[in-house]
């Protein structure tokens, strides 16, 4: 795999680019891809992180660190269930989606071929592939440079997340 694009669609920031190919092709492998069993407890070391299921559950949590800390820089008086209140409108899997399909990252999964169309399609697949990238972004490049994109790529979802939940407090 190339190192990832960096055009995206206008409105968007850059995608940052993620220049290790072994990162690349965990970020965009599915499970399925290897017909990996869900309820294994440990994977065999030839077997191990083939998959994005690790950068999934790594990006998520940078995900939300990241968002929690941009809404506390945003709202600094803002008391911790709202801010639990408008993080969860942008950790919304159908908002996570959104953007993994604006940046065309759905149609750089590698899938089984039999749930190719299938798994493409799926808010939950897209959403994960979003997380994964996260994650991978994180492991190569740190912090710092997710937590900049994610403060570009959000910053106007986090105002407008905060109004609703503000709205709706007020109700």
């Amino acid at each position: 795999m190339s190192p990832s694009a960096n055009n995206t669609p206008s409105g968007l920031p850059s995608l940052p680019m993620i220049s290790s190919e072994l990162i690349q092709e965990q970020i965009f492998t599915h499970r399925s891809l290897f017909r990996r069993p869900k309820r294994a407890f440990e994977d065999s070391p030839s077997n191990a992180n083939l998959d994005n299921e690790l950068l999934i559950n790594i990006g998520d949590q940078v995900f939300s660190l990241v968002v929690t800390d941009l809404i506390q820089d945003s709202f600094p008086n803002l008391c911790v269930g709202p801010s639990s209140k408008v993080r969860d409108r942008l950790k919304f899997h159908g908002k996570l989606a959104k953007t993994a399909v604006q940046y065309g990252l759905h149609e750089r999964l590698r899938v089984q071929a039999a749930q190719a169309d299938e798994v493409k399609r799926s808010v939950h697949a897209q959403a994960e592939v979003f997380k994964a990238y996260v994650g991978g972004l994180y492991r190569e490049q740190g912090l710092d440079v997710v937590r900049n994109w994610l403060c570009t790529l959000f910053q106007w979802d986090i105002r407008e997340a905060y109004e609703i939940v503000r709205r709706e407090h007020l109700l």
